[in-house]
């Protein structure tokens, strides 16, 4: 290669690494199989920070200035034969199409014979250009399988491949070069990419093959990761919650998540606001209501606030110190009491039952029986308010003992003690909301009913709690204190009751209708993408995986691949190729034809070339202007300057290369293509005589081995191999043949069918040996000087042979040729003339056999 190896490889460095990698094993190795295809596609994946498992040993590497050391090997392929064919066309041989060692193998057949089945099969494989799609026998219903088998020497190795049409070209046969009439129409008729590439160039071509594949793989992935996220609802779409979540990429962060994508029961709380407010038609009336609810709450909070307090561990301490101050205080008065009382007639004096007695007996002298005396009243005319007897001095004595210890100091501080805990314990009995607590919670409009059980709760442990600070004697035998969850609650409803009265009094001041219906809506969103939040990670890391692949992919764009080819077809192709056009067309005869070949563009690598007209004014293309005789040399030389570059020898095949040729034209191509046949195996299909003869007499001259094969349409289908036709065949071995295969076939019908079935034979044996007989006086009798079907009268070391012939040469090959004549035209009624039967046939082939032999020993004496 003349480019500079330095700047390539410095060029291949500059690229992703998984490229780099790619054109070190290509120009390593020659071609990447799909082991390497895979590797490649996971280094591209991992280049772009996608984690595929399992290649932990897997590194690219780099080139360097020696990497393209390797150049392009010459390819020797020949094809050995075409059999096995079903499915195809009308295509039916029970032999394989053989192809032997001859440089050129000519295939003649009539139209219908099965030559273009044969050439769309080679097209097909080989990735020929114009090919198109192979239909089975459209005149049977029954459609066989398509198939056939190909044998083929590649580089002298033998292959044989069992060959079906959807699998298209083959590596080895892509090799191919094939040239028929839809080849010619685009060369002429449209752009072309050079079927010729050096080797770099190649490379180049395989890896944007592979960088096709690789991203075409990666698009694949892409489309099998599409979005679960949930449509926006319509409503939602000019939210701000919305808005970020139609905005979610693979940038959102988990903070944004909890941040966007969140809802509380503050906002399910303003949400039902807000609708009431939308749904309420006199807010000022709804304001005073939820003031009234508001101050139920305040008075239920309150009455929690008080049992609380009189319930806490503080009270309980208060009431035992109370109950325990009050028992030694009533401990010291019934000691003082019990000296007073000592040695009273009767028991009981002191107890509770006689305080009340003695408390009344008070009452009644103070208000009834002496009014404006002291209690008890112990004058000299006073009796007992009890008894109502007159007091001696002991009675009196003790009325006043009595009285002193009643209103003693002991007795009054048991009694204040003991009001103090019965205060208590009665404020304690009646702190505690033990009915009625359904009845409140309506009254302050709590309808929740986790908030109504929440609240139950409160209050039952509060019951419990009473009846343990009633009972309990110590601070360990309480039971919990509820905790203020509850009582919390209250105190937010309180405050958000208040906060919504407000609201309704600035309802009923301003119309915010259209403000409120906004941020509902804003609300509604914000709830419903809460919902998604499941399905939003999803999305993220949906699209995270994505971006990756989208950089994998965007590293396999070819668009770099393809300028660089494109530079280097500027000096490795494209001047050549125009070279060799411009030479083409002088070998072919065809240089007054005024067409040039030019480059127009290099799209995904390719090299792409178009023949157009030289000093053309217009814009008329070159199909449109060129006669089909010059449309046909011209697409021949463009054919031959893309595939015949010295660095390959695979063999070449040509459909009926002479289509709308004239005489030095034809000749000419058949010069060219005798020249081929130098370096590489030719296949000519053909469907003329004339190009047959001419190649033949061409192959002779250049002492080139030559091999006629024709084609025969059977009863079964087309394509049946045989031997040559007979008006090309040498006439020494067409009379072998007439007499060993054709006169033997026709005794046998002969014999076991009958004269009907025999005529048939003997008639188309009559017209062949008319043709040998032509053939004899062509090339024997008048030495191969003139020939059918060839322009020149050729007479160097022939001509003098003529004056060999004698009158009874003449004689017989008149004889003969007269009596083989006149089977070929209408017999008459009166006379017919029979055929000949098998016997006379044999003595005839005899005779032209010894006739045959004798005057070629006298050309050669």
């Amino acid at each position: 290669m003349k480019e500079n190896d330095q700047d390539l490889a410095d060029w291949f460095n500059g690229r992703p690494g998984w490229l780099q990698e790619a054109a070190r094993r290509l120009f390593a190795n020659g071609i990447l199989e799909k082991k390497d295809a895979d590797e490649l596609a996971v280094l591209c994946k991992r280049e772009a920070g996608i984690v595929v498992s399992g290649f932990a040993d897997l590194k690219a590497g780099k080139l360097d200035k020696n990497s393209f050391a390797q150049s392009q090997q010459k390819v020797n392929l020949r094809l050995d034969s075409i059999g096995n064919i079903s499915g195809i066309n009308a295509l039916a041989p029970r032999t394989p199409l053989e192809f032997q060692k001859e440089p050129l193998t000519l295939i003649y057949g009539v139209n219908g014979a099965g030559k273009s089945g044969y050439t769309r099969i080679l097209k097909q494989c080989s990735g020929g250009r114009g090919r198109a799609l192979l239909h089975g026998d459209v005149f049977h219903e029954m459609k066989a399988a398509q198939k056939c088998t190909i044998r083929y020497t590649l580089d002298g190795a033998s292959h044989e491949l069992d060959w079906l049409p959807e699998t298209e070209q083959h590596e080895h046969l892509r090799h191919l070069s094939l040239y028929d009439t839809a080849a010619a129409n685009v060369y002429v008729d449209s752009e072309n990419e050079v079927s010729y590439e050096p080797f770099v160039l190649g490379c180049f071509r395989v890896l944007v093959e592979i960088s096709e594949k690789i991203s075409e793989s990666i698009g694949r992935e892409i489309t099998a990761k599409p979005s679960r996220k949930p449509s926006l609802p319509p409503e939602y779409m000019m939210t701000v919650a919305g808005n970020w979540y139609e905005q979610i990429t693979h940038t959102t962060t988990d903070q944004d998540v909890s941040d966007n994508a969140v809802w509380t029961e503050e906002n399910g709380v303003e949400v039902q606001q807000l609708a009431d407010r939308l749904r309420e038609k006199n807010p000022l009336e709804k304001a005073k209501t939820l003031r009234k609810s508001s101050g139920h709450v305040q008075a239920l909070k309150k009455q929690f606030e008080d049992s609380v307090s009189l319930l806490s561990d503080k009270a309980f301490e208060t009431l035992v110190t109370a109950k325990s101050d009050a028992g030694t205080k009533r401990t010291a008065a019934d000691t003082d009491a019990k000296k007073v009382f000592e040695g009273a007639p009767l028991d009981g004096i002191g107890t509770e039952s006689w305080k009340l007695l003695w408390e009344q007996a008070r009452n009644f002298s103070e208000k009834v029986a002496y009014p404006d005396a002291t209690f008890p009243n112990i004058a000299e005319s006073a009796v007992c308010v009890l008894c109502q007897q007159p007091l001696e001095a002991t009675g009196k004595q003790r009325l006043s003992a009595f009285e002193t210890f009643v209103t003693g100091n002991l007795e009054l501080q048991a009694k204040d003690s003991e009001t103090v805990v019965q205060q208590r314990i009665t404020a304690l009995e009646n702190c505690v909301i033990d009915a009625g607590i359904e009845d409140k919670l309506d009254l302050c409009e709590i309808t929740g009913e986790d908030a109504r059980e929440k609240i139950r709760q409160y209050a039952e442990k509060l019951v419990k709690r009473q009846q343990s600070v009633l009972t309990a004697s110590m601070l360990s035998e309480l039971t919990a204190m509820p905790n203020q969850t509850a009582f919390d609650a209250l105190s937010d409803l309180e405050s958000s009751l208040e906060t919504q009265a407000k609201a309704f009094d600035e309802d009923a001041k301003t119309n915010k209708r259209s403000e409120h219906e906004r941020n509902e809506r804003e609300l509604k969103a914000k709830k419903w993408v809460s919902e998604q939040k499941s399905a939003i990670q999803t999305e993220i890391a949906r699209q995270k995986e994505i971006r990756l692949l989208e950089k994998a992919k965007s590293s396999a764009n070819t668009k770099a691949l393809s300028g660089k080819k494109s530079a280097l077809a500027e000096e490795l192709i494209t001047s050549a190729f125009v070279k060799r056009f411009e030479r083409e067309l002088s070998v072919l005869g065809a240089s007054r034809v005024k067409v040039t070949i030019e480059k127009t563009r290099s799209p995904k690598g390719q090299v792409l070339h178009e023949i157009k007209l030289v000093g053309n004014k217009t814009d008329v293309r070159a199909i449109d202007v060129l006669s089909e005789g010059e449309f046909r040399i011209v697409s021949l030389a463009a054919f031959l300057a893309d595939v015949d570059t010295g660095e390959s020898a695979a063999a070449f095949i040509f459909d009926d290369p002479i289509s709308s040729l004239d005489q030095d034209f034809e000749e000419a191509t058949a010069d060219r293509l005798i020249k081929l046949c130098a370096t590489r195996q030719v296949i000519v299909f053909t469907h003329r005589l004339s190009l047959l003869a001419m190649l033949e007499d061409a192959a002779k001259k250049a002492h080139i081995e030559c091999r006629t094969i024709s084609l025969q349409r059977e009863s079964w289908g087309t394509g049946q191999p045989a031997g040559p036709p007979l008006p090309a065949q040498n006439p020494k071995k067409a009379l072998n043949s007439l007499l060993h295969e054709r006169l033997a076939q026709a005794r046998k019908v002969w014999k076991d069918v009958g004269s009907q079935a025999y005529a048939v034979e003997a008639k188309a044996l009559c017209s062949d040996i008319r043709i040998t007989i032509e053939r004899l006086i062509e090339l024997d009798l008048l030495a191969d000087v003139v020939q059918r079907f060839r322009r020149p009268i050729t007479t160097m070391g022939k001509i003098g042979k003529l004056a060999l012939i004698e009158k009874t040469d003449c004689e017989f090959l008149d004889e003969m040729m007269t009596k083989y004549s006149r089977y070929e035209h209408a017999q008459p009624r009166e006379a017919p003339i029979s055929l000949p039967e098998p016997d006379e046939f044999e003595a005839d082939l005899k005779k032209l056999q010894t006739w045959q032999a004798e005057f070629s020993k006298r050309a050669t004496a």
